[in-house]
């Protein structure tokens, strides 16, 4: 107790009741220290140097790493995902299973306890952030933490398509143009895989095109139906799409075309302009000499006042 004693080169103190030595420390940022107990000593009574049984403490400041994963960060409406979190010492990276941790969940408590993920799930089209509000280590009580933050979006397709024409002739072609967009953020889906059935049948396999086109050769109706839609970014599948109808009819018959009578089994005959001129004096003969009895009586008219 008397004497002078260093311990990691910094002044001891004795401490009387509890018959030891010792010196406080503190540090600013994440470091370990080795301590060399004691690393110097001097009896002041009998002057004595002489150190045995030197012991090395290591001491670390520390602050603990929270992180947080998911596997898909967007996914299909009603689709289980995980969440995931694991607890390290910043000092060495030694990880941490004896914890107890408070995930909070768009800003509210979704779970507390010592797990290290918990599901999650969501009917609706929803985003969930995800981000650690605390956590205590219960093997060398560290509460200090940093942390990341997640999020999930649960999603589905919506698809617009349209045709043209619905009602058309047989042998007229239906064009029908396809949109695809994410329900969440109205995103355009650039690079997709569409499965399409008409009449129940398959009609398109695997189809990455924004159109396609068709046509009948017979009367009749055509039901186009969206089987599947694959988001080929997201991996989404989950897909709102009405069906569509379009009816072919037959075309109407068209009018005979205007021919001259002619004698039958024969051939026409050239006209006979003359003998039609006076086919037609002789059918008109009364109007000709009304007319000529009208122009002599102006004529005469005429004379006199003459």
């Amino acid at each position: 107790s008397k004497g002078a004693v260093e311990i990691g080169g910094k002044t001891a103190e004795w401490n009387g009741t509890s018959q030891y030595w010792y010196i406080t420390d503190t540090r600013d940022q994440i470091k370990k220290v080795n301590y060399e107990t004691p690393s110097s000593f001097q009896d002041t009574a009998d002057g004595i140097t002489a150190i045995t049984g030197v012991v090395n403490q290591a001491v670390a400041w520390d602050k603990l790493q929270v992180t947080l994963s998911v596997r898909d960060d967007r996914c299909d409406v009603g689709s289980t995902q995980t969440i995931s979190w694991e607890v390290v010492c910043q000092s060495d990276g030694q990880k941490l299973t004896n914890f107890i941790v408070e995930i909070h969940r768009n800003g509210t408590l979704w779970y507390k306890g010592g797990a290290a993920s918990m599901d999650d799930v969501s009917s609706e089209v929803c985003k969930y952030v995800y981000t650690c509000h605390s956590v205590l280590d219960n093997t060398y009580e560290l509460t200090e933490f940093d942390t990341n933050t997640v999020y999930i979006i649960w999603d589905k397709l919506v698809m617009h398509w349209e045709p043209n024409a619905t009602e058309l002739y047989v042998e007229e072609v239906v064009e029908v143009k396809i949109s695809l967009y994410r329900s969440y953020d109205e995103s355009e889906v650039s690079d997709s895989s569409l499965y399409i059935k008409r009449n129940e049948t398959s009609f398109l396999d695997n189809f990455q095109q924004n159109s396609f086109t068709d046509s009948r050769t017979t009367p009749g109706v055509w039901e186009y139906a969206l089987v599947k839609a694959v988001d080929n970014d997201y991996g989404l599948t989950t897909t709102e799409a009405d069906p569509i109808i379009v009816r072919w009819a037959g075309r109407p018959a068209s009018p005979a075309p205007h021919r001259p009578r002619g004698p039958v089994g024969g051939v026409l005959k050239p006209i006979n302009m003359q003998k039609v001129a006076l086919t037609f004096l002789f059918q008109n003969m009364e109007i000709i000499v009304l007319i000529a009895a009208i122009i002599t009586a102006v004529a005469v008219k005429r004379f006199k006042n003459d």
